[in-house]
């Protein structure tokens, strides 16, 4: 998309959400999510912030240079449109992510009752007991139905969606994803996982 077409989609977007640019640009993250930390090198750009339907939300374009050349050996930049918001647990690290990368299909991952949720998803956690009971059949269901080509991720009290950098529809898809996720995630996580603390990662 043409930058200044970009600009305009932001500008749109802003306007009807009611959401506003925050001074810096790692405002309101604070999440070592994986995603985040990819790549030789990465960039968080245009990130805006405020309540939609009663949930704080933080949004922003994040780009990141693949760690291999590619034919013409360049890295090339991968492209998203992110969102975070809480969620009322305490989580271990969990991403949920599309089977089929930019360099191909993912082989591994947690397996679940649902073949055509291992076909399109990659699940994997740092313990596998919390991906089983984060990944319920409800949110398998709504993964399936509105998550196809995006990327998930759960840690500490945080949820991640990001989609591939779009026009409007692209920035709706990754709001409304954003709105959805606290909703769907199972009430038990509450009790199982309760607020602790930062988790530290190596």
């Amino acid at each position: 998309m043409d930058p200044a077409d970009r600009e305009e989609v932001r500008r749109d977007f802003l306007a009807r959400t009611g959401l506003r640019p925050v001074a810096h640009q790692w405002e309101g993250y604070g999440q070592p999510f994986e995603l985040l930390h990819r790549g030789t090198a990465r960039q968080i750009e245009h990130a805006i912030s405020g309540v939609v339907r009663g949930i704080h939300v933080w949004m922003f374009e994040y780009w990141y240079a693949e760690d291999t050349e590619d034919a013409d050996g360049e890295r090339p930049l991968l492209w998203f449109d992110c969102i975070t918001v809480k969620v009322d647990a305490w989580c271990p690290p969990l991403m949920v992510e599309p089977r089929q990368g930019p360099r191909g299909a993912l082989a591994g991952g947690i397996m679940f009752e649902s073949e055509e949720f291992n076909r399109e998803f990659r699940v994997h956690a740092a313990e596998a007991e919390f991906a089983s009971a984060a990944v319920d059949p409800r949110m398998i269901a709504w993964f399936l139905d509105h998550g196809e080509g995006m990327t998930f991720e759960l840690l500490n009290d945080r949820v991640l969606a990001a989609g591939p950098r779009g026009g409007a529809e692209g920035l709706n898809r990754v709001l409304e994803a954003g709105l959805a996720l606290p909703g769907l995630i199972p009430r038990v996580l509450s009790s199982l996982y309760p607020h602790s603390g930062p988790i530290e990662l190596s």
